[in-house]
């Protein structure tokens, strides 16, 4: 989705939200209060993505590819793998390296029959997990950052579309919606998106710049979340939006 041209972040280096970061630092001592809440917060955020990863490289049918999402998760929360994280490398890659090494471990002690013992950490909507679109080839490692992708730009728009609305600005949505959303074979010319809303060509054009530009920004501030410094969320936008 190449949506915008626009690659200036804003901000300068003390904009960068450190508090957010410290959240992931806090989850590498298991003694720290936070320890678990972190973890349980980022990982419910991964489990798509994780899903996705495990239904590719373990060819399973969706129930078992479900437990061994719901098993990778209980081992990483009950484990010390965090420990060894450091804020120089993307969370993102880390998670992947410790699944893939979590899968191999799988298959060389059998720990299916493992399975069942304690609660999983996290409960995973059944009906969100159903069977995944077609992978066209996809590796485990492009499924997972196709999923996470896919996760962190839907979030973006839930958020920015609830805060549009907010403010009385909820046309803005439906002309990005009609416009930027739609397959292109059902996408109206701007004269028909204005003439359907009762708005100018003038509001359609600014209408639709604007979300798209705030857009990037929330999407942005999705990214800082696990982001290390600005550098990082800069690359991490550009690929995410293919430009």
């Amino acid at each position: 989705m190449s949506l915008y041209g626009d690659t200036s972040m804003g901000g300068g280096a003390g904009f960068f939200p450190t508090t957010i970061w410290g959240r992931i630092l806090a989850c590498r001592d298991p003694e720290s209060p936070e320890y678990r809440a972190g973890l349980q917060y980022l990982l419910s955020r991964y489990w798509k993505p994780v899903y996705r990863y495990v239904r590719i490289a373990w060819n399973k049918p969706n129930e078992e590819a479900k437990d061994l999402t719901q098993d990778f998760f209980a081992e990483f929360l009950q484990s010390s793998k965090m420990a060894g994280f450091e804020p120089q490398g993307r969370f993102r890659s880390f998670l992947k390296t410790a699944l893939r090494n979590f899968l191999v471990d799988t298959r060389r002690h059998e720990v299916a029959q493992k399975r069942g013992r304690g609660k999983a950490p996290l409960s995973l909507n059944s009906e969100e997990l159903e069977e995944p679109p077609e992978e066209g080839g996809l590796t485990p490692e492009q499924a997972f950052d196709q999923e996470w992708a896919r996760s962190l730009i839907g979030e973006a728009l839930i958020r920015l579309e609830t805060q549009l609305a907010s403010e009385d600005k909820a046309v803005y949505f439906k002309v990005f919606q009609e416009m930027d959303l739609q397959d292109e074979d059902k996408r109206p010319t701007y004269e028909e998106l204005a003439k359907r809303l009762g708005l100018s060509m003038t509001d359609v054009t600014n209408f639709l710049a604007n979300v798209r530009r705030r857009l990037r920004r929330v999407i942005a501030d999705g990214i800082r979340e696990y982001a290390v410094d600005e550098e990082e969320v800069y690359r991490e936008l550009l690929e995410l939006l293919g430009e």
